[in-house]
């Protein structure tokens, strides 16, 4: 075994190393940096990590009062925390007050690893590349990849090993898609991620029962993604019936999300693992749902409500309501309802033993 990460190396910046100050003056609107960087001595810094590995010359942050023991031992050379922890970190390390020192930690994360895009035109000599198809330079093509007429990708854009793409997809600047994909019937934003075993634009699940047997639907709309969209391994979008499936602007989507034709996901929705998503849902702006949930065909998640995981969505969920528990209801009153519950059985369980 080795500690030693062989997979991610930081950024250097020219100079050899980045200073800490200069780092958060970029962000400090955005964080609600509350520390005088003018005060504090000028300090190098190499990396991010966690309170426990953290070195000398790395970065980390501490949001919450549970982990103050591994705040006051850490050994991180910076530590970015709220005004509520900062007379628990330690005085070998310089400790910078801000209201969001999570978001602070991300920020400075994306300077150490910056998003990877193409640099250099390069289509691997096993690739099949329709004559059609419409490649911006530089694009990064990797080996057993299949083009098909008339795609059009943008420039930036990374293909990973075995992905297929097929007739008439547009695929934006700087997306990066990862291996063994397959996307049809799709125009794509820039800026998205688009990992390892994801479906786009299959057929979706429309089907007519009758006396004589199922009738299927046909399915003939498309699947439109936003920018800046991630959608994780192994996850399947299928195209729209007739109209689009949409996933918009900065959408998360974890591993495993299954979503049905027609479903509109709104911007910034963030959605885990496992959640599945029946024909035709609509999912508000900043909504986030908990890994495996279910919601049932044409419900309506509204903006920045929340289902909490394991829960079964069979109604609408109105704009900031949060939901928990199958059928879902009011989260409060479905913990109250479990712990009602618990006490009947407790005291069921007493009566039976005496």
């Amino acid at each position: 075994m080795t500690d030693k990460n062989i997979f991610f190396q930081p950024y250097k910046p020219a100079s050899g190393a980045f200073l800490i100050g200069d780092m958060l003056a970029q962000i400090a609107d955005r964080v609600g940096l509350t520390t005088d960087i003018a005060t504090m001595p000028k300090r190098e810094v190499r990396n991010i990590a966690g309170l426990k590995a953290a070195g000398a010359g790395d970065v980390s942050f501490c949001a919450l009062g549970k982990h103050r023991a591994q705040l006051a031992a850490t050994r991180a050379g910076v530590v970015l925390l709220t005004a509520d922890l900062q007379a628990d970190a330690p005085n070998n390390c310089l400790a910078f007050v801000m209201r969001d020192p999570q978001l602070a930690y991300a920020l400075i994360g994306a300077m150490f690893y910056p998003r990877m895009t193409a640099q250099q035109h390069d289509i691997h000599p096993t690739a099949v590349v329709s004559k059609t198809a419409v490649i911006e330079q530089p694009v990064s093509i990797a080996p057993y990849v299949v083009i098909g007429d008339g795609v059009k990708i943008g420039k930036g854009s990374i293909i990973g090993a075995s992905t297929v793409i097929e007739r008439g997809v547009v695929i934006g600047m700087n997306n990066i898609i990862g291996d063994n994909c397959s996307i049809s019937h799709c125009v794509m934003g820039n800026d998205c991620d688009i990992d390892s075993g994801v479906r786009i634009g299959g057929r979706g699940f429309g089907l007519v029962p009758t006396k004589t047997g199922i009738v299927r639907m046909p399915q003939i709309g498309q699947v439109l993604i936003g920018n800046g969209v991630c959608i994780s391994c192994n996850s399947v979008i299928d195209r729209g019936t007739s109209g689009d499936t949409v996933i918009a602007d900065n959408a998360q989507l974890d591993n495993m999300v299954a979503v049905g034709h027609n479903t509109q996901i709104d911007r910034s929705a963030v959605i885990c693992s496992m959640v599945g998503l029946a024909g035709s849902v609509t999912i508000g702006a900043g909504a986030m749902l908990g890994g495996q949930v279910g919601v049932a065909d044409h419900m309506v998640i509204g903006a920045g409500a929340k289902v909490s995981a394991q829960s079964g969505v069979a109604s609408n969920v109105g704009p900031g309501d949060f939901v928990g528990g199958t059928p879902a209801m009011n989260h409060m009153q479905y913990l109250r309802g479990n712990h009602f519950l618990r006490t009947a059985m407790k005291e069921n369980t007493k009566k039976s033993s005496k």
